[in-house]
């Protein structure tokens, strides 16, 4: 009850009540609630009920959630499918293609998961970032844990396990350590490791402008990260 409280009142006005019969227990909350904060709130379950939630539910907390000050959690989705769309040619946004995807590019685009689903999995890779939302004594936003609550989102409202996989291991090429890829690409197909890959290439370049640019230290360092990984990568593949 209390980090509910500490959530939904970065949101709008919020009153504890106490139960003096239960040793002063926090038993319920009291909330402002306009037409604005009834859809932030939508999804939250009533008695402890899991709601029921459609695919319109999912994309209407999309539209709704923030993920930046500029752009919110769908529109990201969108770009991020935009740059994919852009890479695979011709390309008009502006690049900063590595090494291992210019001389690996026909390879890369021959092993790649289908069409329909990267786009599938693009658009809703950050689905479930509305339903953990966080914001901290500095009212920014955080995600805890928001890949994992994006797959288990995604699995209530469609079966198409092969997106539901992509979108719970979105964040391993931004995370994953030297040690870990030999292991990872063992237990995932070649075409899951790439779309995950040129993924995360497309995902840093859509960010590129929250780091200042393609130019900016915050972008290269990130940029670095994801060069190594993809080296090895593709270096494992082509054994």
């Amino acid at each position: 009850m209390d980090s509910l409280f500490n959530k939904l009142s970065k949101l709008t006005n919020i009153t504890k009540f106490y139960e003096p019969d239960l040793n002063d227990e926090l038993t319920s909350i009291c909330l402002y609630a306009n037409s604005e904060i009834r859809k932030k709130l939508c999804y939250l379950p009533l008695l402890g009920k899991k709601p029921k939630i459609t695919y319109d539910d999912v994309i209407m907390n999309m539209l709704n959630t923030q993920q930046t000050e500029s752009q919110n959690v769908l529109e990201h989705g969108i770009s991020v499918n935009k740059f994919y769309n852009d890479l695979m040619g011709p390309r008009s946004l502006s690049w900063k293609l590595p090494e291992w995807f210019s001389t690996n590019e026909d390879f890369i685009k021959n092993n790649l998961h289908s069409a329909e689903d990267i786009k599938e999995y693009q658009i809703m890779h950050d689905c479930g970032k509305g339903y953990c939302i966080e914001f901290d004594s500095e009212g920014k936003r955080h995600f805890p844990n928001h890949a994992k609550v994006s797959f288990e989102t995604f699995s209530t409202i469609s079966n198409n396990k092969t997106v539901a996989n992509l979108i719970l291991n979105d964040m391993v090429m931004h995370t994953i350590k030297a040690d870990e890829v030999e292991d990872f690409i063992k237990n995932n197909s070649k075409e899951t490791v790439l779309t995950l890959l040129v993924t995360a290439l497309c995902e840093l370049h859509s960010n590129a402008s929250m780091f200042g640019g393609i130019e900016s230290t915050s972008f290269k360092i990130k940029f670095k990260q994801l060069d190594k990984r993809g080296k090895q990568i593709i270096n494992n593949l082509n054994k």
